[in-house]
């Protein structure tokens, strides 16, 4: 997989015992309590890069950050393949009510680009540089 391609996964909300452990190179991302999938759509996405010369990833997950409304749009990044989700490295993109849903892709190796229903009568997209979210 080059730098600038992301595995996508799309995560459909339902109460948290229900929800699939997902299997990505034999590695188990567990239910998160954090990522707020209480009937709330969201979308998970692994990003590549380079750092340092070391290959790297991350994945990174984003959804409504609430269990009860669509509001409160936010980015969550997992150093350690989802089996936590550092409150530090969370970017909130949109705090109204909105309909929450999102997609997620790599644009390239440094940049993420997100597309969201906000609060605003229209959709929003935003490039968000990677250092940004990784607050480097």
């Amino acid at each position: 997989m080059s730098a600038a391609t992301g595995d996508v996964r799309k995560v459909m909300g339902g109460p948290l015992p229900s929800l699939p452990i997902w299997e990505k190179r034999g590695r188990n991302i567990p239910r998160r309590a954090e990522l707020s999938l209480n009937r709330l759509p969201g979308i998970l996405l692994r990003h590549d890069y380079i750092e340092d010369g070391e290959e790297r990833h991350v994945l990174l997950f984003a959804n409504p950050n609430s269990k009860e409304r669509r509001n409160n749009i936010t980015i969550k990044v997992s150093f350690d393949d989802g089996q936590t989700w550092p409150e530090e490295y969370w970017t909130l993109l949109d705090e109204g009510r909105g309909a929450g849903y999102s997609c997620m892709t790599s644009i390239d190796e440094h940049t993420i680009g997100i597309f969201y229903e906000g609060a605003k009568p229209t959709s929003s997209s935003q490039a968000i540089p990677l250092k940004e979210l990784l607050k480097k």
